[in-house]
């Protein structure tokens, strides 16, 4: 027998059994529903490390709500009312920041502390993980970490659980659901950032399209599914002026369309992949292409042809490209210097959504450069290109994390120290300590 924390109020033992945990109070008290529920949960994640990670993460909130609910563990137990009012608790025990969703199903945004969201963001999550692992033995079929699917999202008037994909919703069904991360700011501050990312690419012999979908978002602000959804119809014909690219708008009811317009050298880049690499898989070149555009009567066949394709035939998934770009970023050592990685130094590698947030930052950049009368009209043209319809909010969240640079001679500076350490370990991830060969071999093989 083997303790695997510290002991507090509970502690969690493991033993050479079919149900390998025991939850055990301060009282030395088994409880035996949780136990399963624990055992279970450390046996059904993608790696131990994960269910150990949860499991932790539900003994501090039962150990934070202990405090004020001495029979916290019970309440758990009893029924699904028992653990609303456990899980509740917790909230209460650390005084976390909430307010209702605006769904009126009764459940709560909770706010927590900067220095303590990620752990509440764990604490939530095992939560429902162990609740959902008893949801048939204890509450009656009916998951006391979710409200009732039945009112967990209207629509026109219309009660539906399914988004507008057909797929169940399932991410809104939470009683207790997160903010944003305040930790995770949206902008990853080295000059080097986007050419780190690039080098990575090469590194992981990523195919050449995989460049031109990084380029719009970085040098045009394209989401991952606007640029994957992108046709020829959508560069060739659609667009309002030279040089622009339209794309589907994410939300919005008014405006189907935005106009992308890259920087030219991006826009030009994105011509030459189409009369080449994509013209070895389809077998037409730009001219072509351009021919059926002028065409009234073949221009509409664009619109079934993908712009940005690995088969000539197929749009690519967001799968595939999750996974090239997570390679990208394990091999080039792209992580968030953030508390979680400082404390327990679990790294949140950068996802393909940094390029958008990198180009807005650096339309700020050029913002804070121009003269201060001139600086609300550049605003104001961010939030029109964007077409954003609480634009000022969303600004003032980027300028919230918004970091100006101190000018080129220190991004130049900086820039030496960061070729420095590359020079010293080809893995050097980006000044942030160092990951061996073996390390990055064996992330790199689990996303294979």
């Amino acid at each position: 027998m083997a303790c695997e924390i510290g002991y507090q109020a509970f502690r969690i033992e493991r033993v050479k059994h079919p149900v390998p945990l025991r939850l055990i109070g301060p009282d030395g008290h088994q409880y035996r529903q949780l136990s399963r529920a624990l055992s279970y949960n450390l046996e059904n994640q993608p790696d131990e490390t994960k269910g150990v990670r949860y499991n932790n993460a539900f003994l501090w909130s039962l150990n934070e709500a202990h405090g004020s609910m001495p029979e916290v563990a019970e309440r758990y137990e009893a029924g699904v009312e028992g653990a609303r009012e456990a899980q509740d608790e917790f909230v209460l025990a650390l005084r976390i920041r909430s307010d209702e969703a605006r769904e009126k199903d009764g459940s709560m945004w909770l706010h927590p502390r900067r220095e303590m969201w990620s752990r509440v963001s764990d604490a939530v999550i095992a939560m429902g993980q162990i609740t959902a692992a008893l949801v048939d033995e204890i509450y009656g079929g009916q998951d006391p970490s979710k409200v009732d699917a039945r009112f967990s999202r209207l629509r026109d008037g219309q009660i539906t659980t399914r988004g507008r994909d057909g797929k169940t919703k399932s991410d809104v069904d939470r009683r207790l659901r997160l903010g944003k991360d305040p930790n995770h700011a949206p902008r990853y501050d080295d000059p080097r950032f986007y050419e780190r990312w690039v080098e990575g690419l090469r590194a992981t012999n990523a195919p050449k399209v995989f460049f031109r979908i990084g380029g719009l978002g970085r040098f045009a602000g394209a989401r991952a599914f606007q640029a994957l959804a992108l046709t020829m119809h959508d560069l060739l014909v659609r667009p309002k002026q030279p040089g622009r690219i339209s794309s589907p708008n994410k939300g919005s009811k008014r405006e189907r369309t935005i106009q992308f317009e890259p920087v030219a050298e991006e826009y030009e880049a994105i011509l030459d992949y189409v009369d080449v690499e994509r013209r070895k898989l389809t077998g037409m070149s730009l001219d072509a292409l351009r021919l059926m555009a002028a065409n009234p009567r073949q221009k509409n066949e664009l619109k079934s042809m993908p712009l940005f394709t690995e088969d000539g035939v197929n749009f690519i998934e967001y799968d595939r490209l999750y996974r090239v770009f997570r390679r990208a970023a394990v091999r080039a050592g792209l992580y968030i210097c953030d508390e979680e990685f400082r404390s327990m130094d679990r790294r949140r590698y950068v996802s393909f959504h940094y390029l958008r947030h990198e180009y807005v930052h650096h339309r700020l950049d050029l913002v804070d450069a121009l003269p201060v009368a001139e600086r609300p009209a550049a605003r104001k043209a961010i939030i029109r290109y964007f077409r954003w319809s609480d634009g000022d909010a969303m600004l003032d969240w980027y300028s919230a994390h918004h970091m100006v640079k101190v000018g080129s001679q220190a991004a130049a500076l900086h820039n030496s120290k960061i070729s420095a350490e590359l020079a010293a370990s080809s893995q050097a991830p980006i000044g942030l300590g160092r990951m061996d060969n073996a390390e990055v071999d064996e992330m790199l093989a689990e996303l294979a």
